[in-house]
Order: C-alpha cells, then structure tokens, then sequence
C-alpha cells in the first residue's frame, strides 16, 4: 500500500506544532502532578467524602395496618412507618 506523499512530508507547520506539543506537555503534566501532591501533603490522603451516618439495614418485617395495608421498616432506628390515614377511616 503507498501512502500518498501529502501525508508523509514534514512541513515547517508540522515542525512548529510537534516543538510546541514535546515542550509544553511535559511542563504542563509537571505542574499538574506537583499540585496533586501537594493536595495529598495537605490533607494526608486523596479528600474523599466520607458520609455522616453509617448505613442502616432494616429487617423486610411487614406491619399490616387496619386498614389491610402493609407497613415496613424505615429511618436509621428501623422503626415500622406510620400507617397511612384515610379521611373518613376510624382508628
């Protein structure tokens, strides 16, 4: 297969964009990791979000209601959730 002669010829536009990516990569990668470590330095690790409450697992036990609905276990003291209150039911 030949390739066609436009694409292999060095061109002093081919010359000024190759100079200009092999100097200034390098530098701009250096800057970058050296701001990186200095985040690590700073706070000792990577900052991740650590959440403020610990999860919670609830058991899937079921309420049933008076009125024949069925209720789980929500909020992080795995109590059942209310009953639902339909105008006009008696409780």
């Amino acid at each position: 297969m030949k390739i066609p002669k436009e694409l292999t010829t060095v061109t002093p536009l081919s010359k000024a964009v190759a100079l200009l990516l092999f100097v200034s990569l390098p530098i701009v990668t250096f800057v970058f990791g050296m701001n990186y470590q200095k985040l690590i330095n700073n706070t000792g690790s990577i900052s991740v979000p650590t959440p403020t409450t610990e999860p919670v697992a609830c058991t899937m036990d079921a309420k049933i209601c008076p009125d024949g609905s069925a209720v789980g276990r929500v909020g992080p003291n795995c109590e059942f959730a209310p009953c639902p209150n339909f105008k006009g039911a008696a409780y």
